[in-house]
């Protein structure tokens, strides 16, 4: 079908939806689901390498059109859209206002995740998007919170950036499950890269038990960590599991 159309309307919507269930594959969908618990609109199992080379052609043409005109039928649909505005050709302000339109409709890790992956021109801008992160990051709302952690594992590890990034995860304080994966996910790939600066973090107190627990049970999953670090790993891990209760 025609994807880098100049005009969406309904009837093209239509159609993108019938594409999309011929692309669909049922072995991934049950695997898919089994990942993606408690997911509020239908999976139909379209592969994510599928739907980014859909989104990349409908960025070419009149992609504002199709945000405003494709709704939420399935996951995919939803996750389409996010992957759109991640490869749209535009500025920053408006590729931060339609992330900031996009992130209230995220209800699953998955499509936060995948959409956060997607902002690379995050990149080129970390200060400016640091500013719009704040509201977010200082959210008590948890899939806000948990797009605020994922953009910084995106695209904030960085030299320059390592100390704002660990002092952002080490001041959360939320109790959704969604956020404290995030905040394990961050903080365990922050030690992989920059192991000196986020030890001291996990091996204090400042950190919520749990959180420093599931990160460093990450680290341990990780083939870039050494058999003596992670032997230490075990030791503090063991200890973060005391202090759990």
């Amino acid at each position: 079908m025609e994807l880098e159309r100049e005009s969406w309307g309904e009837e093209a919507v239509a159609e993108l939806r019938e594409e999309l269930r011929r692309m669909a594959d049922p072995g991934y969908r049950e695997f898919q689901g089994r990942l993606i618990p408690g997911l509020k609109h239908e999976l139909l199992g379209v592969r994510i390498p599928q739907l980014q080379q859909l989104a990349k052609r409908i960025a070419r043409g009149g992609w504002r059109e199709f945000l405003r005109v494709a709704g939420r039928e399935s996951y995919e649909e939803i996750l389409l859209r996010g992957f759109v505005i991640g490869f749209a050709k535009a500025g920053l302000a408006e590729v931060l206002e339609e992330t900031a339109r996009f992130i209230p409709e995220i209800d699953n890790w998955a499509v936060n995740d995948c959409f956060c992956s997607s902002l690379k021109i995050v990149r080129k801008h970390r200060e400016k998007v640091w500013d719009f992160l704040q509201p977010y990051l200082a959210s008590d709302q948890e899939y806000f919170l948990r797009f605020g952690l994922i953009l910084l594992h995106s695209h904030y590890r960085t030299p320059e950036w390592i100390g704002r990034v660990l002092e952002t995860a080490a001041s959360v304080r939320h109790g959704g499950y969604y956020v404290k994966m995030g905040a394990a996910w961050l903080l365990s790939a922050c030690y992989v890269d920059f192991p000196e600066q986020t030890l001291p973090l996990l091996e204090g107190e400042g950190l919520d038990p749990e959180t420093a627990y599931r990160a460093l049970q990450k680290i341990l999953e990780s083939n870039r960590v050494s058999r003596e670090e992670k032997a230490a790993v075990r030791v503090l891990r063991a200890q973060k599991k005391e202090a759990m209760g």
